[in-house]
C-alpha cells in the first residue's frame, strides 16, 4: 500500500461512524452532528484520494423494474445513477450477480429465491475501494402478491376505411391494466405494420414516442393510459384489406398484442363508412328509443348509382310510429331500407337517418342491431349493442 492509500485508509477508519457506536448511542444529538461531519469529511477525503474527484460516491436514482410478482423467475434489474466504480450490489445485505457496470448504470440479476414471497427488496450499491467501501442510498423493489398482478391489454381501432395512396390515416391505440395490481417500471408500445402501411408518427399524452412509445408512471388495475394516435401512409398498391399489429410490454406484466383490420379502397374509388348512435345510453324495456345512422364517403371519388342502407333490428325491437326517415333518403319501413340517388362526394356525409324503435318488455340484458350500406362496389357495416 503506497503512502497515499495508507493516508486515505486511516481517514476512513477515523471517520467511520461504526467506530464510535458506543458514544453515538449515548447521545442522539451528538450522533446526528457527527454523522453530518463524517459525511462531509468522507467527501473531502474522497476528493483528496481520487485526485480532486468525488466520483467514487455512488448515488442511485432509479431501479427498473420497481415491482415484480412473488413466485416468479429470476430477473434482471437495471440500476441508474452516478459514481459507480468497482461496484457490488447488495439486496437485503446479500450480494447478487452483477452483469455490467458503467459509471451511471449497473446491471444485476435478482435470484428467484429473493422474490418467493410478497414484500420489499432493498438494493444498495457498494463501491469497493482500496481506501474503504462506500455505500449508496437505497432503492426499493416491491414484490407483489400473485393475486395482485398487473395484466396489460392493448386495443387498436380506426374510423372509416383507407384508400390506396392515402397519407395521414390514423389508428387509436389504448393500453389498459385488466389486472388488480398496478404496473411497475417502463411500459413500451411497439407497432408492427404490415407491408402496405408505413408508420409516420406516434403521439399520446404522457407518452414519449419515437419509433415506439414509452412511459414509466404506474397504471392502477382497471385503468387505462391516454390513447396513442398512430399516423400511417397507405401504399398505392396496398391490398383490399390490411391487419395492423401492435404490442405492449413491460410494467411487470406479460406482453400483450392487439390488431385492427382496415379495408383499403382502390385509388380513385368511393369508400363508404357507416356509423350508428342511440338516443340514450340504455333502452328501457317497454319504452321507446331511436337510432341515428350516418353514412360517409371516405374514398377519393364520388359514388355513382344508388346508395342503400339496410337496418337489421334486434328481435326485441320493433319499428315505432315515427318509423324510419332521413332528408334526401327514400325509406321503406317494411324492409327497413333507405336509398339515396344523388352522388356522395369524397369526404362528404349524407343527411342522417333516424329509426324509432319500441323495446319489448321481455327484452334481455341488451339489444343488438346491425346497419349496412352499399354503393359503387363499396360496402360497410356497423353493429350497435345497447344495454337495457
Amino acid at each position: 500500500m503506497n503512502g497515499e492509500n495508507i493516508f486515505c485508509s486511516r481517514h476512513f477508519e477515523q471517520l467511520n461512524p461504526a467506530a464510535h457506536v458506543g458514544l453515538l448511542r449515548r447521545n442522539r444529538l451528538l450522533s446526528q452532528v457527527l454523522a453530518a461531519m463524517a459525511l462531509l469529511a468522507v467527501s473531502v477525503a474522497l476528493t483528496s484520494c481520487s485526485g480532486g474527484s468525488i466520483a467514487f460516491i455512488p448515488v442511485i436514482t432509479n431501479a427498473t423494474p420497481n415491482s415484480v410478482s412473488a413466485g416468479g423467475a429470476s430477473f434482471a434489474v437495471v440500476i441508474t445513477g452516478s459514481g459507480f466504480a468497482s461496484a457490488v450490489v447488495l439486496v437485503g445485505g446479500t450480494p447478487v450477480t452483477v452483469t455490467s457496470v458503467t459509471s451511471t448504470t449497473i446491471g444485476a440479476m435478482i435470484p428467484a429465491g429473493m422474490i418467493a414471497t410478497p414484500g420489499t427488496l432493498t438494493l444498495v450499491v457498494v463501491n469497493v475501494l482500496p481506501s474503504g467501501n462506500v455505500t449508496s442510498n437505497s432503492a426499493l423493489i416491491t414484490v407483489t402478491s400473485s393475486s395482485e398482478l398487473p395484466v396489460l391489454a392493448i386495443n387498436k381501432t380506426h374510423t372509416g376505411n383507407f384508400t390506396q395512396g392515402q397519407t395521414g390515416a390514423t389508428f387509436q391505440v389504448t393500453v389498459s391494466n385488466t389486472g388488480t395490481g398496478e404496473t411497475g417500471g417502463q411500459v413500451t408500445v411497439t407497432e408492427a405494420p404490415p407491408t402496405g402501411l408505413t408508420v409516420t408518427a406516434m403521439a399520446g399524452t404522457g407518452w414519449t414516442c419515437i419509433t415506439s412509445c414509452t412511459r414509466n408512471d404506474a397504471l392502477a388495475g382497471g385503468e387505462s393510459y391516454p390513447p396513442i394516435t398512430v399516423t400511417v401512409n397507405v401504399a398505392t398498391n396496398a391490398p383490399s384489406s390490411l391487419t395492423n399489429q401492435v404490442e405492449v410490454s413491460g410494467g411487470g406484466s406479460a406482453p400483450a398484442t392487439g390488431s385492427d383490420t382496415v379495408m383499403i379502397g382502390a385509388f380513385g374509388t368511393p369508400m363508404l363508412s357507416i356509423g350508428a348512435t342511440t338516443s340514450s345510453p340504455t333502452f328501457a324495456p317497454g319504452g321507446s328509443g331511436a337510432y341515428t345512422i350516418t353514412v360517409s364517403n371516405t374514398g377519393n371519388a364520388a359514388t355513382s348509382g344508388t346508395v342503400t342502407v339496410m337496418a337489421t333490428l334486434d328481435s326485441s325491437l320493433s319499428l315505432g310510429s315515427m318509423g324510419i326517415s332521413g332528408t334526401g333518403w327514400t325509406c321503406n319501413p317494411s324492409t327497413l331500407t333507405c336509398t339515396l340517388n344523388t352522388p356522395l362526394a369524397p369526404g362528404a356525409s349524407a343527411n342522417p337517418i333516424t329509426i324509432q324503435v319500441i323495446i319489448a318488455t321481455s327484452a334481455g340484458a341488451s339489444v343488438k342491431s346491425t346497419f349496412t350500406v352499399a354503393a359503387s362496389g363499396s360496402t360497410a357495416m356497423t353493429t350497435v349493442t345497447t344495454p337495457t
